[in-house]
């Protein structure tokens, strides 16, 4: 389950994340980020914006955090000022190939709420979450803890006996 690719658990997940080139200005992330009365939608993810150049390959992420810090906290007019105004540094990535594992250490080096599943060409493909991660994480610490149950206390403890 670990070892499971992180392109999987991107394929379940409905999208919340949009592509957006890095020349767009910082209102058309929020406006699709917050949309009408500025509360955020999109299900239990929080949205977030895939910033790419010209050729479509992926530069960095933001999320509705990072557009509202760079307009209040930095004063920056959201429609003139272009979204690459608040990327730092190219955003780490993962690849088809990559596994829950590979997603975990690349996290722990750097704190980031989201990773970006890229092609070969580093075009985005889909963007893996924490939650996504904890969630893969929780049901392997569950299912383990289940077979060691069921190993110490015997099966018709917790139900795993067919009857």
């Amino acid at each position: 389950m670990l070892h499971r690719s992180v392109a999987t658990i991107v394929r379940e997940t409905p999208p919340f994340w949009r592509l957006m080139n890095m020349a767009e200005a910082l209102q058309s992330a929020l406006e699709w980020l917050y949309p009408g009365d500025g509360a955020r939608s999109g299900g239990s993810e929080a949205k977030v914006v895939i910033l790419c150049d010209d050729a479509g390959k992926f530069q960095a992420l933001a999320t509705g955090e990072d557009v509202l810090r760079a307009v209040h906290d930095r004063n920056m007019d959201p429609r003139t000022t272009r979204l690459e105004a608040i990327i730092s540094e190219l955003g780490d990535v993962l690849t088809a190939g990559d596994s829950i594992l590979d997603a975990l250490d690349l996290m722990s080096l750097r704190p980031a709420s989201h990773l970006v599943l890229v092609d070969d060409d580093r075009r985005p493909l889909g963007v893996l979450s924490q939650r996504q991660m904890l969630k893969t994480v929780k049901a392997y610490i569950d299912t383990q803890t289940r077979a060691v149950q069921t190993q110490l206390f015997g099966a018709h403890i917790f139900g795993t006996t067919s009857e």
